[in-house]
């Protein structure tokens, strides 16, 4: 649990700040993030997930994914 802890914040100060406060709990966090309405649909062997434009305006999906494929390396 405290492992799953550590990787939401990092996930919330890293890659989401700009779209959803840091200060929002993880509650609020899910309700604005993970709870969006999407569409699942199989095309040939791939599965596609198809969201409304509007969630992918206001989440900013194409820069969050761009921050998740950043790599930090941590020195210690």
């Amino acid at each position: 649990m405290l492992l799953s802890n550590n990787v939401f914040e990092s996930f919330k100060i890293d890659v989401s700040a700009s779209v959803i406060p840091i200060t929002v709990y993880a509650d609020t966090f899910r309700q604005q993030f993970i709870d969006t309405a999407a569409k699942i649909v199989r095309d040939g062997k791939r599965l596609i997930m198809k969201e409304p434009t509007a969630c992918l305006k206001r989440l900013q999906f194409d820069l969050l994914f761009e921050r998740c494929f950043i790599v930090t390396v941590m020195r210690c």
